[in-house]
């Protein structure tokens, strides 16, 4: 089972075995594995967990790969930059170049990442790749 089932499966659980409302069953998915401790979700914190490359760190076990390949290849940072959405600003794209950069040795760029996007859409196609027989799926834990 992924994350996501065993997340919904706990929360249930919660819920019928506890009486908790959906955000009680929630906040006890968020804290069970933290022993009712803060969490510290800081910038330095997070840098800090996502540049440990020991195999058996949280970070290869979780985003790392996935934040390398979208920092060299694809730039599919979900941000707050846009006008057109309703979830504030903490996150503008700015965050994350620097969190590229952060991560793997200030290797990245503004000027990298966005060479880099060019260059995967040269060598795939962009919008009009050149394949045949294949079929583009909805995603379904990834719809965007």
């Amino acid at each position: 089972k992924g994350n996501i089932e065993r997340a919904c499966e706990f929360m249930i659980s919660e819920k019928q075995n506890n009486s908790k409302s959906d955000v009680e069953a929630f906040g006890s998915w968020i804290i069970k594995d933290n022993k009712n401790e803060c969490m510290d979700f800081s910038y330095e914190n997070n840098v800090k967990k996502f540049t440990n490359v020991d195999w058996e760190a949280e970070a290869n076990q979780q985003m790392r790969q996935w934040t390398y390949q979208t920092c060299s290849e694809f730039a599919w940072f979900q941000t707050s930059t846009s006008n057109e959405q309703i979830f504030g600003s903490k996150y503008p794209l700015e965050y994350f170049y620097k969190i590229c950069n952060d991560l793997f040795d200030n290797s990245f760029n503004t000027n990298l990442i966005a060479y880099n996007v060019h260059r995967t859409n040269e060598r795939n196609g962009g919008f009009s790749p050149d394949i045949t027989n294949v079929i583009f799926t909805n995603g379904d834990l990834d719809p965007w």
